[in-house]
């Protein structure tokens, strides 16, 4: 029974193969869009498509003020046929495409229609304007819908940034909580209008770091004992020392400052380097390298390559040094700065050069050169004492000049008198 099945499917397949069925398919006629939305006094386009058919189709619309086609009746055979749609003034409106005498290739008959409902839109909007911006609810100082660079200070770390866009069909990003390093922070808020322009609006928020900037050292000591000739700027350091180990410790200057790579370290025959780095708050840091020779120390080819560093003037105080001063000095590494500028302003006492325009440590000719730096001048007001000088007047010259001659001429008549009297007395004790 199995293999009479298993016969007649062979038969089957054989004559499948050996004589094949031609069957026609079915024609069809489609229309590829049911809407349209296009912007006033612009074009768009939909597709009629006749599938194994032939024959007439005619386009109307409801309002061709509204919209326009730009076929109203075509014959096609087997083939697609475009249509272009014209936006003339908004509103809405309806296309009505109808299929006329439509025969499909195996001769059937074919008929029908198809709807397309059209709005015509106003140009998009350019819009990409701001009506305000805000940064924790307040409005930014100055705000004005043109400008679009701002700044902002704050002492906080994180901060909220809010705007409100004057085209309710723009979009805004770049809004939200937004966290706040120290420094500067550059936020950017863009509006995209309708239409895909963007206008960015840029926020730049301060925040003072508050943080401690000291990263120098109080004292570096082995094994208990401070460190000869130890001073905060200088940061290499050589001794000599015949201990197997040695226990290094030091001490910040500040107590916010943290430090590293010290210890108990071993000391090897030779040269051994060890480096103590300290981090500020504020996460600058600074290196200090001790070397500990230990018995014979093998001498190095010297190197001939100098270490070198520059102090630079700030501009604003550079114009108070005398004409020709050079803006920048260059010297070797742990070797002195050398004479510095004398600035002179007028109305001032100069009191120093300063490695920063507020407090910093004060700079002079024997201060060693471990680091690039910036000079300041500081100053401070000068007291004058103002001495008013006599503007006498003519008619007081006179009545000086009166005044000596009436002295005069009274000396002159006591001489007279005297000698008059004096004479007449004499006579008369004779």
């Amino acid at each position: 029974m199995l293999n009479k099945k298993i016969n007649y499917l062979l038969v089957i397949i054989f004559s499948i193969f050996l004589f094949p069925m031609y069957v026609f398919a079915s024609g069809s006629i489609s229309v590829n869009k049911s809407s349209i939305n296009i912007e006033e006094g612009k074009t768009t386009t939909f597709k009629i498509t006749a599938t194994n058919a032939s024959g007439k189709v005619t386009i109307s619309t409801d309002d061709s003020e509204i919209a326009s086609v730009d076929k109203t009746s075509e014959n096609i055979d087997n083939e697609t046929l475009k249509v272009t749609v014209t936006g003339n003034r908004i509103g809405t409106t309806k296309i009505t495409v109808e299929f006329v005498d439509f025969v499909s290739t195996d001769g059937d008959e074919l008929s029908g229609s198809k709807t397309i409902d059209v709005k015509v839109t106003g140009p998009k909007s350019s819009v990409n304007n701001l009506t305000a911006l805000k940064i924790n609810g307040v409005s930014v100082t100055g705000f004005s819908s043109s400008k679009t660079s701002y700044e902002y200070s704050t002492e906080n770390s994180s901060i909220e940034i809010s705007a409100e866009k004057e085209d309710p069909n723009s979009t805004v990003s770049g809004t939200g909580t937004k966290k706040v390093g120290f420094g500067s922070n550059k936020y950017s808020i863009k509006v995209t209008a309708e239409n895909g322009n963007v206008k960015t609006y840029t926020l730049t928020v301060n925040r003072k770091d508050t943080r401690d900037t000291n990263n120098n050292l109080k004292d570096i000591k082995i094994d208990g004992v401070v460190l000869s000739g130890f001073v905060s700027t200088k940061t290499d350091y050589t001794i000599t020392s015949e201990a197997s180990s040695v226990n290094i410790t030091a001490t910040t200057d500040s107590t916010l400052a943290k430090v590293s790579g010290t210890g108990t370290k071993t000391i090897k025959e030779g040269s051994n380097k060890f480096s103590i780095k300290v981090t500020a708050e504020n996460e600058e840091t600074k290196t200090y390298t001790l070397t500990i020779n230990k018995g014979k120390v093998e001498e190095t080819k010297k190197d001939d390559t100098k270490v070198t560093y520059t102090l630079e003037y700030d501009e604003d105080s550079l114009q108070y040094c005398p004409k020709g001063t050079i803006a920048t000095i260059t010297t070797d590494e742990n070797q002195p700065w050398g004479k510095l500028c004398e600035a002179k302003r007028e109305g001032y006492v100069f009191n120093g050069w300063y490695t920063k325009e507020i407090g910093g440590t004060l700079i002079n000719e024997t201060v060693l050169a471990v680091e690039d730096i910036k000079a300041y001048a500081h100053w401070s007001e000068e007291i004058v004492k103002k001495v008013t000088e006599c503007n006498c007047s003519a008619s007081s010259k006179i009545k000086s000049s009166i005044l000596i001659l009436t002295g005069i001429l009274s000396f002159a008549l006591g001489v007279v008198l005297t000698f008059m009297f004096g004479k007449k007395f004499i006579k008369n004790e004779d």
